[in-house]
């Protein structure tokens, strides 16, 4: 039988300049507009932030009669890993990896987009060292979109419990073990299987940190960068010992995992000519990105380093 643990949430908002992408732009405040839409939850909540976010955050949570329930830590994300980020802005800068992925214009293409999204399992594991005997939940900070999925804000308030095994708990938007898509092929292209949120027991939060800069670290040796859905790729496929997957789509984590009822955004599909045109294009990208010198270098680079 497994046991029920309390549930604190952690999250964080670092501003990073999203407001000015070419794609998938958001800006800070739409970023807390998001995060006030499902901020009334009342678990536990550890958010890690710039420190001029800090009372911004508070506030939100405030409203919601919650002050006793937030933690808000300030923190200079750039001090975290300071040689990590060091690399990933010259890989940022490198027109063979820049060429090489099949999405030129995606967030997961910068530095300090991936460093971020690093750092979610950096601070999961912070804050397993003060929160013992419970499960550490990542709920992004921007969860739902403001609507994308859950539409009414007020049925966030609820106390979410739910009876996680003691692992790596992870959604994936498709079965893992079924997709034979190469590990160079998913960082090529940049599809996607796990989603960003993670449930975790306090007591393996150091481990999954551990293992997620690992598997940043492997991709700079040789020459590349990715966001954490395909650093817990990586990790999943060197460790399916450790985790627990539940197949959902991109927000369903509340859903699936609690006892609330939720009103829901219907979902939609690509259109079959959308559909077709998207799969010939990535066919004829592929063929020409298969002759990149930037492969044959980043090969050879891992043969030097892992034999």
């Amino acid at each position: 039988m497994i046991m029920m643990k309390e549930i604190k949430i952690v999250t964080a908002f670092f501003d990073i300049g999203r407001g000015e992408y070419e794609t998938h732009k958001r800006s800070t405040d739409k970023y807390f507009e998001y995060f006030k839409f499902w901020a009334r939850i009342k678990n536990e909540l550890i958010c890690y932030c710039d420190p001029e976010n800090v009372e911004r955050i508070k506030a939100i949570r405030e409203d919601f009669g919650l002050t006793e329930q937030t933690t808000v830590i300030p923190v200079n994300m750039k001090e975290i890993e300071p040689d990590i980020l060091a690399r990933m802005l010259r890989i940022e800068s490198d027109e063979g990896f820049q060429n090489f992925r099949y999405l030129e214009k995606d967030p997961s293409n910068t530095a300090l987009y991936n460093y971020v999204m690093l750092l979610k399992a950096w601070c999961m594991a912070d804050a397993a060292r003060t929160h013992k005997e419970c499960n550490i939940a990542w709920i992004d900070f921007g969860f739902n979109h403001g609507g994308e999925r859950y539409i009414r804000s007020e049925e966030f308030d609820f106390l979410w419990e739910y009876p996680y095994p003691e692992r790596i708990n992870a959604f994936c938007l498709s079965d893992p073990v079924e997709n034979t898509t190469s590990l160079i092929d998913r960082l090529q292209f940049q599809t996607d299987c796990f989603t960003g949120n993670y449930v975790v027991p306090s007591s393996l939060c150091e481990l999954f940190w551990k293992y997620m800069r690992a598997a940043m670290c492997s991709l700079l040796d040789i020459g590349c960068m990715d966001d954490d859905q395909y650093l817990i790729t990586m990790v999943w496929h060197n460790h399916p010992e450790l985790f627990h997957i539940q197949i959902t789509t991109w927000f369903d984590i509340f859903l699936i995992n609690s006892n609330q009822v939720f009103t829901l955004k219907e979902q939609s599909i690509p259109s079959l000519p959308v559909r077709v045109k998207n799969k010939i294009e990535r066919t004829i990208r592929k063929l020409h990105l298969k002759k990149s010198m930037f492969i044959k270098k980043m090969i050879e680079r891992e043969r030097q380093l892992y034999g």
